[in-house]
């Protein structure tokens, strides 16, 4: 078995984002195997415990955007892009975010404009869009328009929609 490294690279004008994951060369996979076995045991043991309390937190598994903006790229030699970027995390660490697991839903009003899939490592989610490349999205119309980000682990667990706040 060998395995192949992956390093994704996305660079934008004043933000700069490189994922890096690991490949299964022998069968095309990026998950992690399981495996099969067979077995007996057997085991005593006591205990006692009493507990109570409330924590904030406790047992979450989830991930979360911690903060995000939408703006605009303008460019001097063609179309500008409109650009999501955003700071996220997960209860097991932020290394354990999807490179290419959430999505990114541009809206007006309620309708669908177009989606995307975000580029994830370290910490930070990014994606960006050329001008009118997904219909009515563009550095004119983009203030008006709802950019909600859904970020995700490995493990599959899925962050509660977020709304990205637009910064010009």
């Amino acid at each position: 078995m060998s395995l192949i490294r992956h390093t994704l690279l996305i660079a934008l004008p004043g933000f700069c984002l490189a994922c890096t994951f690991d490949k299964d060369d022998d069968t095309g996979s990026s998950t992690t195997g399981a495996g099969e076995g067979e077995g007996e045991g057997e085991g005593e043991g006591e205990g006692e415990g009493e507990g109570e309390g409330e924590g904030e937190g406790e047992g979450e598994v989830a991930p979360f955007v911690i903060t995000g903006t939408a703006s605009c790229l303008p460019n001097s030699s063609g179309p500008g892009s409109v650009a999501v970027s955003a700071e996220v995390d997960d209860p097991q660490g932020a290394d354990t975010i999807a490179p290419l697991g959430g999505t990114i839903r541009v809206e007006q009003a309620g309708v669908l404009l177009g989606e995307g899939q975000p580029a994830c490592g370290m910490g930070a989610c990014a994606w960006s869009a050329v001008e009118d490349t997904i219909g009515g999205v563009n550095c004119t119309t983009g203030p008006e328009l709802d950019y909600i980000l859904t970020v995700v682990d490995e493990d599959g667990n899925s962050s509660t929609p977020n709304n990205i706040e637009w910064s010009g």
